[in-house]
């Protein structure tokens, strides 16, 4: 195993099938802001030459073992510098790991294990070429899962919800009798019992979701409540996300990142969106985000 690896197990403690890392040895700063070499008009094709020295640029030696081998192989068979793919195994390696990685750097201050990455590169670097496969085990598991739910998961709770609406009827009815029966506290109670199996049965028929891309925070809050409040955001072209954050559908020129920054912090946070009533309680909202964009794409409002 490389060194990376071989330091997170140094200070890795495995228990209930989440990883806790605790303060010890910290890896070395590399320069990860180095990119694509070039006058800004790179050709579709990059030659052997041309791909060695944009990889030496990034540190693709410090991946773990398959991982590295398959960045190379993408990089090789795409014909792209090995950067482009290494960000992408990054960003999938992000979103595997989900919430089940905590860093508790001192104290009070816990860091999540999610990224946030943004690949760029001239026109024509076939960056979606390197982000497919890579990130295609990412969705065959979403769509994987969403096709299992709906076999296994979805008739049970339509189930559930027709009996909890029929037996709510059922008890109404009789409690709108002339005569109350004797038993009125007990059924009134049954009643509150089926209301909030429905409320759980609601929030589970939204499926599971692992994945988005064009989303407002407004769409992204909904997305982790119910799932987890983990969810990642991910595109091989992110002109529209880039847009959405610069204030797509924001007034008076501001910009809609206030939630990717509180999945950032180091500490625990709430979140809430008055415009759509969701509340997140979260230790650290765990978004991830994935995206890759021209080098010509405008800075952000205010960056």
């Amino acid at each position: 195993m490389n060194r990376i690896v071989n330091t997170i197990k140094e200070i890795a403690v495995i228990k209930s099938g989440e990883i806790s890392v605790l303060p010890g040895k910290m890896l070395n700063n590399v320069d990860l802001h180095k990119g694509v070499t070039g006058n800004g008009a790179a050709e579709s094709k990059l030659s052997t030459s041309q791909m060695e020295d944009a990889a030496a640029a990034f540190p693709i030696d410090c991946l773990p073992g398959v991982v590295k081998e398959i960045v190379r192989g993408v990089s090789q068979v795409e014909r792209t510098p090995g950067q482009i793919a290494a960000c992408c195994a990054l960003g999938a390696i992000s979103m595997a790991i989900g919430k089940k990685l905590r860093i508790h750097s001192h104290p009070g201050k816990i860091c999540p294990g999610n990224l946030f990455i943004l690949s760029v590169a001239p026109s024509g670097s076939n960056k979606s070429e390197s982000y497919k496969p890579i990130m295609a085990p990412l969705y065959k598991f979403e769509a994987n899962e969403i096709e299992l739910w709906k076999i296994e998961r979805l008739p049970e709770l339509l189930e559930s919800q027709k009996f909890h609406a029929a037996r709510i009827k059922a008890i109404e009815k009789q409690l709108s009798s002339k005569k109350l029966p004797e038993n009125t506290e007990r059924l009134r109670q049954e009643v509150k019992q089926h209301i909030e199996g429905l409320a759980e049965i609601r929030d589970e028929l939204t499926g599971p979701r692992f994945l988005c891309e064009n989303a407002t925070s407004e769409a992204l809050v909904p997305l982790l409540y119910h799932n987890g409040e983990c969810i990642a955001s991910l595109s091989p072209d992110a002109r529209d996300v880039i847009d959405v954050l610069d204030g797509r559908y924001r007034n008076k020129g501001k910009t809609d990142e206030g939630l990717y920054l509180k999945a950032g912090q180091t500490r625990g946070d709430h979140w809430q969106s008055e415009l759509v009533g969701w509340w997140i309680a979260a230790e650290v909202p765990d978004l991830h985000g994935q995206f890759s964009t021209q080098a010509n794409r405008p800075k952000l409002s205010g960056s």
